[in-house]
């Protein structure tokens, strides 16, 4: 058997939050979203939309997606759970289950070990291989002080452990080590748009995320940081919306919604009917477009959307103009701010979110 090859992300590290009140999905609207490791898709696929079409050009994401599909039709919510790794289990019982459902989950015998050990599914990625070594750095760093606080209620004692084992030098060192442009191309942005970085160093940027998440807020009611900086899915916090227990009867009915493409996102885009598309979730994908490729996906999608239609964006890089070639857009400022402060994962630089207007002289 080939197995699953193991893909660049096997989750989505992006608030669901941001995205749902940033595109407003109405009942019968076409979404658009990058597939990645399938989390905003299946997200989407519980609102009210008609349609959801998740593309990356990665074949690897994309089976990883159907591979977790087909693992919430065959399975039953809790061996779901325990697969996927948001409920802990013994590596016997994740393997027993991916065992069980390898029709599903096609893994190598080693792979399905690997994946056990590792506490599931979800974490079957080479960005967890390269987060695992961030939380073993900030770990030793730190003296174990990550662990207390994200376990800490009261804010004035994790301030106090911030202070007096996050704050100071060893851990700014080991972020300006770890997080150094060379370590981190390839995960966030490509090496060539390091110049246009909007947070420099991204190391520090990062530090003062980590006390927004960690002090100001209690971690272990969020998900997403603290799933990123310990590599555990908190019992406290909430699931994505799609992976909780009350959405499960509802997410093996709804993902049928889905149509998962491996295409080029402009490729995909131009594959569609002009003025078919009501919401678009670009995540960051135009950090990865060079300006001819950046001009292109925006042409893309402005002949997709509808009047009325919604852009969602998050970004790294500094503030890139419209392209006139787009057409007319609406930045809503107020609401792209507002992102910023309630994105539980929060280490994007940018936020935007675009309106269509309803009416456009646009030719189709």
């Amino acid at each position: 058997m080939k197995g699953l090859e193991r893909p660049t992300y096997s989750e989505v590290m992006e608030d669901w939050w941001v995205i749902k009140r940033s595109l407003q999905i109405q009942p019968g609207d076409t979404v658009v979203t990058i597939a990645s490791g399938g989390d905003n898709a299946f997200n989407a696929a519980c609102t009210s939309a008609a349609e959801v079409i998740a593309v990356d050009v990665s074949s690897a994401q994309i089976e990883l997606c159907k591979a977790k599909q087909r693992l919430m039709t065959a399975a039953t919510y809790g061996d779901f759970a325990v697969a996927m790794g948001y409920q802990k289990a013994p590596s016997h019982e994740v393997h027993r289950i991916l065992d069980q459902h390898a029709a599903a989950v096609p893994l190598r015998e080693l792979q399905r070990s690997e994946v056990s050990k590792s506490g599931g599914l979800a974490a079957f990625s080479h960005l967890e291989e390269f987060l695992e070594g961030l939380r073993r750095g900030l770990a030793t760093a730190g003296d174990d002080a990550l662990r207390l606080i994200l376990n800490t209620s009261s804010p004035s004692r994790r301030l106090e452990l911030w202070e007096a084992h996050l704050a100071g030098p060893s851990v700014v060192s080991f972020l300006d080590d770890y997080l150094a442009d060379e370590k981190i191309s390839g995960a966030f942005i490509p090496s060539w748009a390091f110049p246009m970085m909007a947070e420099v160093p991204f190391s520090h940027f990062f530090h003062n995320i980590m006390f927004r998440q960690m002090v100001t807020r209690y971690a272990k009611e969020n998900y997403f940081f603290s799933r990123l900086v310990s590599g555990a899915w908190s019992e406290e916090a909430e699931l994505p919306e799609f992976a909780r227990p009350d959405s499960f009867d509802t997410v093996r009915q709804t993902s049928r919604k889905i149509q998962w493409v491996v295409a080029d996102l402009a490729d995909a885009l131009e594959s569609l009917p002009p003025r078919s598309v009501d919401a678009i979730n670009l995540s960051n994908i135009l950090d990865w477009c060079d300006e001819e490729s950046y001009l292109t996906v925006w042409q893309a999608v402005s002949r997709v959307s509808r009047p009325g239609a919604r852009v969602f964006l998050r970004s790294f890089l500094r503030e890139r103009a419209l392209p006139e070639c787009a057409g007319g857009w609406n930045l809503d400022s107020s609401l792209s701010k507002s992102n910023i402060s309630l994105d539980r994962i929060g280490y994007y630089s940018r936020y935007e979110s675009w309106t269509r207007p309803q009416s456009t002289t646009e030719s189709a």
